[in-house]
């Protein structure tokens, strides 16, 4: 066997094969180590040969290596030929005869990572390219001395100065600085100052000096924005749309700052001073469909950073389901501190109902939810007063009556007073001092009433005495009574503040001039009284029987 009749098959194949050694310069390189490889390069282009074996032995770790057909991190992966590619470790290219005339190599994880592989040999579809040459890989050494004339003859047509005739060809020509003037231009005339040149009719009619015609702007004045014309060569300046000097924009009016009074903020207005006609911003949409949104109002802050962000939105959208008439709603968004999106504060639905912080899903009475409060833990309304003698009120009305009732604080002394009817005096006023005020009977529907009693409430214990004596002052009666505020009268039952008040003042108080008794405290009394009289029967029932067994 001669030595021409060695194989690869009769050789370690690691033995024929091209190897380079792949580590990592952190996750910006691939470090390259091998032929034609001086040291260690970063992300080197290498150049392979149609029919080679290369192995890529990536001991980096961390990032595999894969081979494409097009480059970048989302390049398309190439693997005729190519055994273990984007793997950890080894990759083996064999490089086929037909492979493309560039590959790429990439890090599957850092798009830094990568390079340029050029394959040589016969061109596989037969022609050169840009993208096939490596920069300065072509000098003039390396071609033809008969194409290195015809680029220098070619050169020379571009940048002599002194060339006459006229330049042809489909190539555009490159003309030195300064070298052409009126006198190797083909003009018709005599410049006058002023005038430019412009091209005559016809493909051969050369140049010609011109006059100007100027562009007529009909209605021009300071700030006018100009609009186009149907006339050629017209324009108009709107006398109703401007901008002034600060950058306000004013349709319909001359000064877009009508009020005057804001001269820190950037203006739009819309003012309408034709007739009886109204201002007025539509934004919408064309999307030629009943859903989505209809357009949106955005209010955005430069705060610290260099970007502009969203604070704030006022939106519109459709809803319902009526095609070519559904309704609208209205959105109100804000952005959180330390957000970074606007969230739907409150909505105006298309029936005029109000949500506030309230999911569109949440109802608590779909016949009554005009306003919707709502929160993911603890939610509520404030009603507050800047004065310390102003009231708080919620008023209750209906078609016929504008002041059906009132619910009202009274911020001077601290009461909630509830009116009903219209009526100037409360039918119940709660106090301060946790006492609450009836204007009026009070009724239960049969459950029972209990006020505290338990002796660890209580000191200062004093029991009634001589309770017979005193009794025989307060006289029971039936009676109507008259409630002062109201004229309301009824038929009661009871006794008189002023006869217990001369026995009990204790238990008698005066509430906006009327004398009121405590009528749960007259049970003490009564249960002494009972016990007094108890004995004394008891004592006359001892005697009665001592008598009779006499």
């Amino acid at each position: 066997m001669t030595l021409t009749q060695i194989n690869k098959a009769g050789l370690d194949e690691i033995a024929l094969d091209h190897v380079f050694t792949i580590g990592a310069s952190g996750s910006s390189a691939y470090t390259f180590q091998g032929e034609g490889l001086n040291g260690t390069v970063n992300n080197p282009t290498l150049y392979l040969t149609r029919g080679k074996t290369y192995r890529f032995e990536n001991g980096s770790g961390g990032h595999p290596i894969r081979i494409q057909s097009t480059s970048g991190a989302s390049g398309t992966a190439y693997n005729t030929g190519v055994t273990n590619n984007a793997g950890s470790g080894t990759v083996i290219v064999e490089v086929q005869h037909d492979a493309p005339d560039v590959l790429y190599y990439q890090c599957t994880s850092h798009a830094a990572m990568n390079g340029i592989l050029y394959i040589t040999g016969a061109l596989a579809d037969g022609g050169v390219t840009t993208a096939k040459l490596a920069d300065d890989a072509v000098t003039d050494a390396k071609i033809a001395n008969s194409i290195n004339t015809a680029i220098a003859a070619n050169t020379a047509k571009t940048t002599n100065a002194t060339h006459t005739g006229e330049v042809t060809g489909s190539t555009a020509l490159t003309i030195a600085d300064d070298v052409v003037d009126e006198a190797n231009l083909k003009v018709s005339n005599t410049p006058t100052n002023g005038y430019f040149l412009s091209a005559q009719s016809g493909n051969t009619g050369g140049l010609t000096w011109a006059e100007a015609s100027g562009t007529t702007i009909n209605s021009n004045a300071d700030n006018r924005v100009i609009t186009g014309s149907g006339t050629a060569n017209t324009l108009n300046g709107e006398s109703l749309v401007v901008v002034d000097s600060n950058n306000n924009l004013g349709v319909g009016t001359t000064s877009p700052n009508v009020l005057g009074t804001d001269a820190s903020s950037t203006i739009l207005s819309v003012i309408e001073t034709v007739g009886n006609r109204r201002g007025k911003i539509e934004i919408g949409d064309n999307q030629n469909a009943d859903g989505g949104g209809i357009g949106d109002i955005h209010f955005v802050g430069h705060y610290q950073d260099a970007n502009h962000k969203e604070m704030a939105t006022i939106g519109s959208a459709a809803t319902g389901s009526t095609s070519g008439q559904r309704g609208g709603i209205l959105q109100f968004k804000t952005k959180a501190d330390g957000s970074t999106a606007c969230t739907e504060r409150m909505r105006i639905k298309s029936d005029g109902s109000v949500m506030i912080n309230s999911p569109s899903t949440y109802s608590a009475n779909g016949a009554a939810d005009n306003l919707i409060v709502y929160d993911s833990s603890a939610a509520g309304i404030t009603i507050a007063t800047a004065t310390t003698n102003q009231d708080c009120s919620i008023f209750f009305a209906d078609a016929d009556d504008n002041d059906n009732g009132k619910l009202v604080y009274m911020t001077h002394n601290r009461q909630f007073r509830f009116y009903v009817g219209g009526l100037g005096t409360p039918v119940m006023q709660w106090n301060p001092d946790y006492s609450i005020y009836f204007n009026g009977n009070m009724y239960s529907n049969g459950g029972q009433y209990s006020t505290g009693s338990d002796v660890r409430m209580k000191s200062n214990l004093v029991r009634f005495t001589g309770t017979l004596d005193k009794l025989k002052q307060i006289v029971g009666y039936k009676f109507d009574i008259t409630v002062p505020t109201t004229g309301a009268t009824t038929s009661s039952a009871g006794v008189i503040a002023q006869d217990v008040e001369k026995v009990y003042p204790e238990l008698v108080e005066e509430v906006e001039g009327y004398k009121h008794l405590q009528y749960n405290a007259l049970i003490g009394v009564l249960v002494e009284a009972v016990k007094e009289l108890t004995t004394k029967v008891e004592t006359l029932e001892t005697k009665v029987a001592a008598l009779e067994a006499a």
